[in-house]
């Protein structure tokens, strides 16, 4: 794996740092572009888009010549999955010829935004997220808030079969407003984190610590090798700075500290075999394994084994159950 890069976004410029030493520092953009307000890497480290208040310029990150430039006063932005599609996210604006409130997902297929094909519709809905599984199979993550005294519930469909009797996973949760979705990369699992206790308190341990003050933000490499820590210009301006650290060292290397405000690491793309390239992945949900118990394997549960019917003449299969009732 190449060794990817940091991009660092201060008050007058963006910046390019190699993530190994001697962490060697390129300028991309000075303070002639004035105003930028955020920096973002696409999923497969393809791109690196960068947001001003006039304006989206997407970089391309093998040379960092431009690729694209969107005029708008724009406020949030991301990538597809599959670094195909960018979107960007204005001031909304509501006017009464064409509302457009209301508690709907619209899907678009095939880039035609002219009319959608299907709609996901729920009562109170609060947010929802698109599993990045491959074409033709999709799933949509849904919560939705729940009344007074009722439960919240979250629900995962299977794209485009979005009424709720037809869904995939249906879970309530209690005294929850708000939800967030975290998809594996194939998009066959997805975490749902409501009100939920993040450390087994019994069975976690320390692997190392570093001294890190005032740190606003901390994020690992791809290779789970590095990881920066950084006090952004927003949240607090003592001791602004970004810090490169290695695991399991824990060591921080120190770098001189200027008025950042964001810092992010270039996504490395899955490696694929040469023969594999260009060509569509596919899969099968839950291929890998039976259904099994937390805490045992699918080879513990059961066995398959042919016998012959010696009184009908027809071959039938019988189970073996050699795991715990």
């Amino acid at each position: 794996m190449s060794t990817p890069y940091i991009a660092g976004l201060t008050t007058k410029n963006i910046f390019l740092v190699d993530f190994k030493e001697p962490y060697a520092e390129t300028n991309l953009r000075d303070e002639t572009t004035t105003n930028i307000r955020g920096i973002i890497f696409s999923p497969k480290g393809t791109y690196l888009a960068y947001r001003t208040d006039k304006k989206v310029e997407i970089v391309r990150c093998s040379d960092w010549s431009v690729a694209a430039t969107i005029n708008g006063n724009v406020k949030d932005m991301f990538f597809s999955p599959l670094d195909n599609y960018f979107t960007i996210w204005e001031m909304f604006v509501m006017t009464k010829e064409n509302p457009q409130v209301n508690n709907r997902v619209l899907v678009y297929e095939d880039g035609v935004f002219d009319r959608y094909v299907q709609q996901l519709q729920a009562d109170k809905l609060k947010c929802f997220s698109v599993s990045p599984s491959p074409a033709p199979i999709y799933y949509f993550a849904a919560f939705t808030l729940g009344k007074a005294g009722q439960p919240s519930f979250w629900r995962v469909f299977k794209y485009p079969e979005f009424d709720q009797t037809q869904a995939v996973v249906s879970r309530s949760s209690f005294q929850a407003d708000k939800a967030t979705f975290y998809w594996n990369r194939r998009g066959t699992n997805v975490f749902a984190i409501t009100q939920t206790d993040v450390w087994e308190l019994r069975g976690y341990k320390k692997v190392g610590s570093c001294a890190a003050p005032d740190t606003t933000s901390l994020m690992w490499d791809p290779r789970a090798e590095t990881f920066v820590t950084a006090t952004t210009y927003p949240r607090l301006t003592v001791g602004n700075g970004w810090q490169p650290g290695n695991f399991p060292k824990s060591e921080l290397s120190k770098i001189v500290p200027k008025s950042i405000e964001d810092t992010t690491p270039k996504p490395v793309a899955a490696y694929r075999p040469p023969g594999a390239k260009n060509r569509p992945s596919t899969f099968t949900l839950h291929e890998q394994e039976k259904p099994h118990r937390p805490g045992e394997t699918p080879s513990e549960i059961e066995r398959y084994r042919k016998t012959e019917a010696t009184e009908s003449g027809w071959e039938a299969a019988r189970t073996e159950s050699i795991g715990k009732d």
